[in-house]
């Protein structure tokens, strides 16, 4: 299986002064694709630490390049490790269900308008109904006689703390 890899650098980390050098590249988070034959894909991003650089070899931070950064990357063994590991995550994909994949057109940075209603029309075909409170029922009162015998008839007692309620 043949995998083409392409690295992307995302942002690094820089040490504003470092033994009389201005703006020193300290790592640099990478981001390594790796694609397969059939098209499956894999992305592994990671800050990969680079040596100090010492006064004869240093480039300025405004002068570094792509190219640059790839040499001081790919001969790093945390890189090489995550080219196997992006490697061995394409190898494990048997048969997806679900491959992510990208549209070949940019999405534009404001949304399409795709109808302008103004708020009088809005405002003409809403309708607002009066709202009626329910007539709330007085509650009945029902009398009835109780007889001697009911009022001695013995319902049941129960002994309760209320304050503990």
């Amino acid at each position: 299986m043949d995998i083409t890899y392409t690295r992307v650098y995302d942002r690094a980390m820089v040490i504003v002064s470092s033994e009389g050098l201005s703006d020193v590249v300290s790592s640099i988070y990478c981001i390594v694709t790796g694609t397969d034959d059939n098209g499956f894909s894999l992305n592994i991003g990671e800050d990969i630490a680079l040596d100090p650089p010492q006064s004869t070899n240093f480039i300025p931070f405004d002068e570094i390049t792509k190219e640059t950064i790839d040499g001081w990357i790919t001969v790093k063994e945390q890189y090489k490790t995550l080219e196997l590991q992006v490697e061995q995550g394409i190898g494990g994909i048997v048969a997806p269900a679900i491959v992510v994949r990208s549209f070949n057109f940019e999405i534009p940075a404001e949304p399409e308008v795709i109808e302008e209603i103004a708020v009088e029309e809005i405002a003409e075909e809403v309708t607002v109904e009066e709202v009626v409170e329910p007539e709330v029922a007085e509650p009945e009162v029902i009398e009835e006689e109780v007889t001697e015998e009911e009022t001695n008839t013995e319902i049941g007692t129960a002994n309760v703390d209320i304050t503990s309620i």
